[in-house]
């Protein structure tokens, strides 16, 4: 339940969990070439490969070739008279927002291909995030984890 401002506080919503083994896929953006293709491989620390995604620029440009949801939510409000770099900047959805809560846990998800941020959590409390992947690589913005006010 928010306030007249759109923003909660702490402890609006309380002890929450997400936890599993499963994947959520954004699907925010075109997967890019496969690592066979490219010049070179990219891995992580651990040697896992990395997938690509083909939005590699910071561009709004690029959102209507390589995007799949950011570039219906982009569209969605060119549509309603936003402006291409505003529409692009502030329309995309994060994967997952989590706001105004007290005592949250998120751990063992994978996080996929999200057409902005992966995990937000803002103004909030007492938070754990525990043994998440983020398989975002190279994607626009794809911040894996965010805390606004927390």
């Amino acid at each position: 339940m928010a306030n007249d401002t759109g923003s909660s506080h702490a402890g609006t919503f309380k002890n929450i969990r997400i936890v599993g083994k499963g994947s959520i896929d954004g699907n925010g953006w075109v997967a890019g070439l496969s690592t066979s293709k490219l010049a070179a491989t990219f891995t992580d620390e651990l040697g896992n490969e990395l997938p690509q995604i083909s939005a590699s620029s910071s561009s709004s440009a690029k959102v209507s070739s390589d995007g799949i949801l950011a570039k219906n939510q982009t569209q969605a409000a060119v549509d309603e008279g936003v402006a291409l770099d505003d529409a692009y900047k502030n329309r995309r959805s994060s994967m997952m927002t989590l706001r105004g809560v007290s005592n949250l846990y998120v751990g063992g998800l994978t996080v996929l291909n999200p057409a902005y941020h992966g995990v937000m959590a803002l103004e909030s409390e007492n938070v754990v995030m525990h043994g998440l992947q983020h398989k975002t690589y190279d994607g626009n913005n794809a911040d894996g984890i965010e805390f606004g006010n927390s």
